[in-house]
């Protein structure tokens, strides 16, 4: 084995992984050698008096952007800066790239008349604009388009310069938004200015928006040893408030709420953080902060007339002042955001184009509409990204801004390899072995027995409302059956029918203190598990978990199961079979059964089993660890400290800026194969900081030791596990320092604090689904783009070249074009130690003519890792099919979004009990998140031993 030997295989497949020609939603960037652009600073004063200016540049809402970008196009001609086939780059704010090195950059001033009639309507007609670019003055104000020396090793992955990633993601934009079509949502995101021809058929609040997601990275390209940039281009429809008043917006969300009781309250809720703008002031822009709490015809405030302090209503003032009679005289005034004594009328604030509806304010019908607008077949969702290149003006040769900085995009570069690897077979009780479908990776219902069948507990109860008794002895009857059929021993169920007891017959809310009574009553009888079945319309999911946990006294927590009466008609009447199935295989796993346990893929030659089946937990040498977190949708905004000369009144064009922020605390979800079965997995839960994506290293190193401690108390005869795999969920690339830096080495720390002799080799690996890139297979026709088949992996060519990064598509989508997961392996502590026999025996079975030694160890590593986190995929347990993600990481994400209901169940139903610090921010308290974890975790105090999974 040559060190200096290139790897190189014959031709013909030793394997049983196929390959597949493919199709990509990335195209790669050609830049001529030596290129240059030449970066400025951008500032932009709007001053009505001499005394007085405020900036432009600052802000952050798209009509900022729109005013500046018009007002540095002025500047450009009147300066005369640039001349065709030259050409700038402006990104709305304070940075200005220019294709040619500028010979002055004299200031201008700009007055009213020179600008459009957008400007004109946004500032008073006294109003003066004054431009000026300076040379940039950071180390990177040349910037050589065609250097990509830094992707070449692997110091990018800590120490990336951006300024060219940035670059190319704002030339690509350039040409479109002087067009003033779209809508740019930062520099990655762009919206049709006008909504699509599908109205919201509920209320015309909202609008439909199609949209252009878009993004630059570093690839490694057409295999020729160089890296090259490529854009990332994705076609989205989104949901926009409709620029129009707040008045109107009101009559259309009361209409779409059918005046309900809650509907003020959502109202508000909706409305909060909306930016809106004043009709008779329109360079007054804030945030709604909120509403009054008396209508606006009461209203008054203080007021200086003629030297003297009036008390003066607010319809006097709008009425003597603007000359604007109001109308709407009983609803509250808003008041703007950090500003509680200011109020404003309804009728006079127009909420401002180019607002998304966040994830948190979607209702129900409105997030299955945008799922069905998303939702569509491969190949109409490839036809629509290339569209969004022409849309861009990529690639039809009329791009001047691209051009002028000598930028090309291959529109026919997205072809790209699919390698297909076998998929896991499933084993079941009795040597059962299924073997998955290969164009979806479902298999058969009824596969066989439970491979580890479980046992209720001997006494349990079935929590139902009397009304339904014999509905639900029918279910409870057949319920027996389904577990029998699968091993299962089902004890003894106390039927208990006094649910109808913990709800307001009225309101079918719950009863707080009843449901306490209730529980209170199960600790004492030392219930371990309760069964409850009542209707969707009751709000009871909350309670019920929640008391899972939240015992005041120190009785061993509960196991729950909730379904509903409208589940147990369709498993009865309709015969639903597979739902039944699915609630039996959520209550094997909830008592620490193991429904079937996933196979590695076997190589078709069966010597390279031992080289690519290193990471198979039945071995029990392999502990895997996945933990995310889960922050709160419901957000605070704290107004900044006012800058020098910032005008204290009239804010003109310049928005309210606020920090987001919230007081709800953020919680990660943690879990691993540390139960007696090396396949199973369970977890827990616990709070910290809000909207912190680094995980409190503090709290993971304690639960880095719970883990070994519950690992050895449950497999107390087996040795610890050789290799750690630790399998983070959605970092952005930003993070990945934060992961291997900071996460890694409180996770080592833990492991040292419980065993100081324990030293296992760490892999880290990020796995993340929130990224816009689409692959497709290409079918039988040619033009038309197909889903990936279950088992797709892409690894070279759109790829990073600086980490080893890959993507990986373990399931067949329901609906849709599937997405794949994006991993990046951070760590590699692994070396096999093969022998150069062992490796000479590796690379003749796959038929390698030459090998370095360090490329077969890597490529061992490699195929092993991809038959690993594909198994992984296969062990839900719930469902005959693979999930998208590792089953550490879906379960992980799962436990972080219980930890937050069981919060909000708390905070909801018992205020008072709720732990908080002695701090405070924005006037609100801070939770106690420490306390929050002793009480509402499974852990509880750091001495539980988790032995079961409890949320299946």
């Amino acid at each position: 084995m040559s060190s200096s030997s290139n790897l190189r295989a014959s031709n013909v497949s030793t394997d049983n992984i196929s390959s597949k020609p493919g199709l990509s939603s990335i195209f790669l960037i050609d830049v001529d050698q030596g290129k240059k652009a030449y970066r400025y600073d951008v500032e932009i004063m709007a001053s009505d008096n001499p005394n007085k200016g405020w900036s432009l540049t600052k802000g952050s809402v798209d009509l900022n952007r729109r005013i500046s970008s018009e007002l540095v196009g002025i500047y450009v001609k009147k300066n005369s800066l640039l001349s065709p086939p030259n050409a700038y780059v402006y990104d709305g704010r304070s940075i200005f790239y220019s294709s040619a090195e500028l010979q002055k950059s004299d200031a201008v001033s700009i007055s009213y008349s020179e600008v459009s009639k957008l400007i004109q309507q946004t500032f008073d007609r006294k109003t003066k604009f004054n431009v000026i670019l300076k040379p940039c003055q950071t180390d990177n104000r040349v910037l050589d388009l065609s250097d990509l020396s830094q992707y070449e090793g692997n110091t990018s992955l800590i120490q990336e310069d951006r300024s060219l990633r940035t670059f190319l993601e704002l030339a690509i934009a350039q040409k479109t938004l002087e067009s003033d079509k779209f809508i740019s949502l930062g520099s990655g995101r762009l919206f049709k200015r006008i909504p699509d021809g599908c109205p919201y058929f509920r209320a015309n609040h909202i609008t439909f928006h199609s949209g252009i997601c878009k993004g630059v990275r570093i690839v490694k390209g057409n295999n020729n040893g160089k890296v090259q940039a490529a854009v990332v281009l994705d076609a989205k429809v989104s949901a926009f408030l409709t620029s129009q008043t707040v008045e109107k917006t009101i009559n259309d969300f009361m209409r779409y709420c059918n005046n309900q009781s809650d509907s003020m309250e959502k109202l508000f809720n909706f409305l909060r953080g909306v930016k809106v703008q004043c009709a008779y002031n329109r360079s007054r822009i804030f945030s709604i902060g909120g509403f009054g709490d008396k209508p606006l015809c009461e209203e008054k405030f203080e007021r200086t007339i003629d030297g003297e302090i009036c008390l003066v209503s607010l319809i006097d003032y709008f009425n003597d002042t603007k000359n604007i009679r109001l109308n709407n005289l009983q609803f509250p005034g808003v008041h703007p955001a950090g500003k509680p004594n200011e109020k404003f009328p309804v009728e006079q604030l127009i909420i401002l184009e180019g607002q998304k509806i966040p994830q948190e304010k979607q209702s129900p019908d409105l997030v299955d509409i945008l799922l069905r607008r998303n939702s569509i077949a491969p190949s109409e969702r490839h036809q629509n990204i290339r569209q969004s290149g022409f849309e861009l003006d990529l690639w039809n040769g009329k791009n001047n801004v691209l051009s002028a900085f000598s930028i090309k995009v291959q529109s026919e570069s997205n072809d790209t390899n699919i390698d297909v690897r076998p998929l896991p077979h499933l084993l079941y009780r009795n040597n059962r072995e299924v073997a998955p479908s290969d164009d979806k990776g479902d298999w058969t219902r009824n596969s066989g027995n439970f491979l580890v069948p479980a046992s209720f507990p001997q006494e349990w109860l079935v929590l139902f409302d009397s009304r339904y008794r014999e509905l639900i002895d029918d279910f409870i009857k057949r319920l027996r059956e389904k577990c029998f059929e699968k091993g299962m021993n089902f004890g003894n169920a106390r039927m208990f029918p006094v649910a109808q007891n913990l709800f307001d017959s009225k309101t079918a809310m719950p009863i707080a203190n009843e449901w306490r009574n209730a529980f209170g009553h199960c600790a004492q009888e030392k219930i371990p598990f309760i069964l409850m079945i009542d209707s969707k319309v009751n709000d009871s999911h909350g309670l019920l978990k929640l008391f899972e946990v939240y015992r005041r006294s120190k009785s061993t927590k509960l196991i729950t199961q909730q379904i509903t009466t409208e589940t147990v008609e369709n498993i009865l009447v309709k015969g639903h079979r597979q739902t039944l199935e699915n609630i039996v295989n959520k209550l094997n796993v909830k008592f620490g059964g193991l429904n079937y346990q996933p196979i590695l893929a076997q190589p078709q030659l069966p010597g390279l089993k031992k080289f690519e089946q290193r990471f198979d937990l039945s071995s029990g040498n392999i502990l895997v660890i996945g933990y995310d977190v889960s922050h709160p949708t419901y957000k605070l905004h704290e107004p900044k400290k006012p800058r020098l000369n910032e005008p204290d009144l009239e804010m003109k064009m310049e928005e309210d800026e606020f920090t987001l922020t919230s007081v709800e605390p953020s919680v990660v979800g943690i879990c691993a194969n540390m139960a007696e079965n090396p396949h199973s997995f369970i977890g827990d839960y616990f709070y910290q900081t809000s909207r912190k994506e680094a995980v409190d290293l503090t709290d993971l190193k304690q639960r880095s030791r719970w883990i070994l401690a519950s690992l050895e108390h449950n497999r107390p005869k087996q040795k610890l596990p050789q290799y750690v795999f630790i399998l983070r969920d959605g970092l952005s690339e930003g993070q990945y320092e934060m992961a291997y830096r900071s996460e890694l080495t409180a996770i080592k720390s833990g492991f040292e604090l419980h065993n100081p002799k324990y030293m296992p080799k760490f892999v880290l690996v990020i796995g993340s689904k929130r990224h816009f890139k689409k692959f497709f297979a290409v079918g039988n026709d040619v033009d038309k783009a197909e889903n990936m088949p279950p088992g797709s992996i892409i690894q070279e060519k759109v790829v990073r070249p600086d980490v080893f990064e890959f993507y990986l598509q373990s399931h067949f989508p329901i609906k849709g074009t599937g997405k794949p997961v994006e991993y990046a392996v951070l760590t590699n502590e692994i070396n096999f130690n093969c022998t150069v026999e062992e490796l000479k025996e590796y690379a003749k079975l796959l038929r390698y003519k030459s090998a370095r030694q360090d490329h077969l160890e890597e490529l061992m590593f490699k195929r092993s890792l991809y038959s690993f986190l594909m198994a992984l995929s296969f062990n839900h347990q719930i469902v005959s099919r693979p999930i998208s993600l590792p089953e550490p990481v879906f379960q992980a994400d799962e436990l972080a979004k219980r930890g937050h209901a069981n919060y909000l169940a708390l905070k909801r139903f018992f205020p008072n009990e709720v732990p908080y610090t002695n701090e405070q921010h924005c006037g609100h308290r801070l939770a106690d998140n420490a306390q929050l974890t002793r009480v509402l975790s499974y852990w509880g105090d750091g001495q539980l031993i988790l032995k079961n999974r409890f949320n299946a």
